[in-house]
Parts: C-alpha cells; sequence; structure tokens
C-alpha cells in the first residue's frame, strides 16, 4: 500500500483532471482507513492538477470531520428511495414477463410483499 500511495501523485501528474474512488472506506481497518485519509488529503492539496475523490462509506464522524475542509457532497442512503423503488419495480416486472420469476406466476399480493421486502431491507444500496 506504500508504494503505491507514493506512486500515485506521479501517475496522476499525467493527467489533466484525475478521480480517486476509494468504495467502502468504513470496512477498512481504523489504522489503515487513517492512513488512507492522510495521504489522500495529501494528494488533493499538493497536486499540480485537478484531482476529485468519490469515498462511499456508510456514515463515519472520523471520515466527516476529516474531509470537511474540502467541498464535498454526501449522500445518504433515503436519497436513493425513488431510484431503488424503480430499480426494484422495472426488474420484477422484467423477471416476471421473462418468466424468470416463479415461470412468470407471481400474484399481486406476492408481488407487491417482493417489492415491499426489496424496498425496505435495500437499506440505501
Amino acid at each position: 500500500m506504500d508504494a503505491c500511495l507514493r506512486l500515485l501523485p506521479n501517475l496522476l501528474a499525467y493527467y489533466e483532471h484525475a478521480v480517486i474512488v476509494l468504495d467502502a472506506l468504513d470496512e477498512c481497518p481504523k489504522e489503515s482507513r487513517g492512513l488512507i485519509l492522510s495521504d489522500l488529503l495529501s494528494i488533493l492539496k499538493n497536486s499540480k492538477r485537478p484531482v476529485k475523490a468519490f469515498i462511499s462509506s456508510r456514515h463515519s464522524l472520523e471520515i466527516e470531520d476529516r474531509l470537511r475542509k474540502f467541498p464535498n457532497v454526501s449522500i445518504q442512503a433515503e436519497d436513493n428511495a425513488e431510484d431503488i423503488e424503480n430499480y426494484v419495480k422495472s426488474t420484477l416486472t422484467r423477471r416476471i414477463e421473462d418468466q424468470e420469476l416463479l415461470r412468470g406466476r407471481v400474484s399481486t399480493e406476492l408481488r407487491q410483499r417482493i417489492e415491499e421486502v426489496l424496498q425496505r431491507e435495500a437499506h440505501g444500496m
């Protein structure tokens, strides 16, 4: 990891615009998370060219506090509720029509129950 973090600023110099994506940062061990954030912040501050960072994480005050000094947009799980509802409905419709779910034999009540459970258990994902 150290070698990658040392190499990253040099690689970014080759691109006019760059985006660094960190997925599930909250799942990293706390010690690694702190190092990753420190190195990322250093890269963002010191890059000679524009660099953006996209970070996905469950709610974490530690991560929020470290990023507070930078312009950022926070998206909560609730912000995705309508998108999730549309996705669940369209995918369920397609699966039923293509007879991939119970050979297409899904009652209205069962369909409503499936939609309800999937949307409730999605937790914004």
